[in-house]
């Protein structure tokens, strides 16, 4: 067949030289010499072959990117998959000096993606991973791509699945789900996914040895609690709440021992008491009994006690009047010893004139600002929200921002729309996102209408 100039059998024979089968001797020259015959008859397998012959320089035929680019691109409008994607390659990294594209290259990756090539699938997520290309920077289109590619057993994209699970990017993290694709992409010779297959199995080793270390030290102080030390009995309920060095989760328990250690004047034991009592978590719910406690940790000057009492204050809760004079005085106490929540509450009385302080926007912003400056991220976002009320927009980004890269999720939201309506697509794309991973439908809707 391949003497009567039949494209196939003439690459078929090309193929027998380059390997040496069939009886044949191993000869690259012979080879060029069919694939060019097989490819001068149409067929893009051969055209291929061609491009890689010139772009190795094998055969005989002169090293040259530019000869090896013209037989890809035959190969390529021909529908051949794996030629468009060796195009997409070189243009991206300039291969032997050509002039680099990443346009291009990801318009080819495309063709062959969309083709159902694996490799393409997968360079087109780390193409949307890395918005090149004029792609937009998006983990979900990166994810959805990596599955593509993993799904044909494509190693690079497996590795991708695993980093994207570890990192949390585009799906809710899990180190779990990470181990498992790193694993499956390690069997098929992946180094990059042997290595942090490895790491993230000593981190679950040496969180082993923690958990016995953990343990010893319970032995201890439940030695130390039977003995009536407070702050080992404290410490025991924490453990019991936890779960923690070998104890079996266990409200009741913790209460048990809070409440030894509280009976002692152990001021955060206290405040633990009147938490679970007041939320009903080992014991039956009494807002009276929560109130007596948290008075006992707040008479000591326990700042999350006085921010409880001050809760209960405002709303009347466990006996108390409702009084949210008495409720100030206690976020206030609070907020003074560095509570994030209570300078919060402050800052709220401040804006709006609760508990018999004046109105003062300048004071509801020094509060926020000093919650916000310890990280606290509602603080961050209610101080955007405060900010664009009065006109202020270039603050108030620049807090909406501090509390989105923290995770709070209102303000990536939030973000998003203000990109979005500035035709900043990448920017808005980027924070809805975020939004989206959280569970925000309206973010997902949003996505989509991008997209289209």
């Amino acid at each position: 067949a391949a003497e009567q100039g039949n494209g196939v059998a003439l690459n078929n024979l090309g193929d027998k030289y380059e390997a040496g089968l069939g009886g044949l001797p191993k000869s690259r020259e012979k080879a060029l010499e069919c694939y060019l015959k097989a490819a001068d008859k149409g067929r893009w397998v051969a055209m291929r072959n061609v491009a890689l012959y010139y772009r190795n320089g094998w055969g005989g035929a002169p090293k040259s990117i530019e000869k090896a680019i013209e037989w890809y691109t035959k190969a390529a409008e021909k529908g051949d998959l794996r030629a468009q994607n060796s195009l997409g390659y070189i243009l991206q990294n300039g291969e032997d000096g050509w002039p680099k594209s990443d346009e291009k290259a990801v318009q080819w990756y495309l063709k062959a993606a969309e083709g159902g090539l694996a490799i393409a699938q997968r360079n087109v997520g780390i193409s949307y991973l890395n918005g090149q290309g004029g792609l937009p920077r998006s983990d979900i289109q990166a994810i959805d791509w990596f599955r593509k590619g993993a799904a044909q057993g494509d190693d690079s994209a497996l590795y991708h699945l695993g980093f994207m699970y570890e990192k949390g990017r585009g799906v809710p993290q899990s180190l779990e789900r990470a181990k498992e694709w790193y694993e499956k992409a390690s069997e098929k010779g992946h180094t990059k996914a042997q290595e942090r297959f490895q790491d993230l199995n000593k981190n679950v080793s040496d969180k082993s040895k923690q958990t016995l270390k953990d343990t010893e030290r319970c032995v201890e102080l439940q030695r130390k609690a039977e003995q009536g030390d407070a702050q080992a009995q404290f410490e025991l309920g924490i453990l019991y709440i936890r779960g923690e060095g070998g104890l079996q989760k266990s409200d009741s328990k913790a209460l048990e021992w809070y409440m030894k250690a509280a009976e002692k004047g152990h001021d955060s034991a206290q405040y633990r008491v009147g938490n679970m009592l007041e939320k009903g978590r080992g014991v039956k719910k009494s807002d009276t009994e929560a109130v007596k406690w948290y008075k006992k940790a707040a008479a000591q000057g326990q700042m999350s006690a006085l921010t409880n009492l001050g809760v209960m204050y405002e709303h009347g809760l466990g006996g108390l009047s409702k009084s949210k004079v008495d409720a100030f005085r206690c976020f206030m106490d609070a907020a003074n010893k560095g509570c994030t929540v209570s300078q919060r509450n402050v800052a709220i009385y401040y804006k709006n004139g609760w508990g018999g302080v004046a109105t003062s926007i300048e004071k509801a912003i020094e509060w926020y600002t000093k919650a916000a400056d310890q990280n606290d991220a509602e603080a961050q976002y209610d101080l955007g929200v405060l900010f664009e009320k009065n006109k202020s927009m270039e603050k108030a980004i620049e807090w909406y921002t501090k509390a989105a890269e923290l995770g709070y999720v209102d303000a990536q939201y939030k973000l998003g729309e203000w990109f979005e309506e500035r035709k900043a697509f990448e920017n808005a794309r980027k924070w809805y996102e975020k939004a989206a991973a959280q569970g925000v439908a309206e973010a997902k809707k949003k996505l989509t209408r991008l997209k289209t």
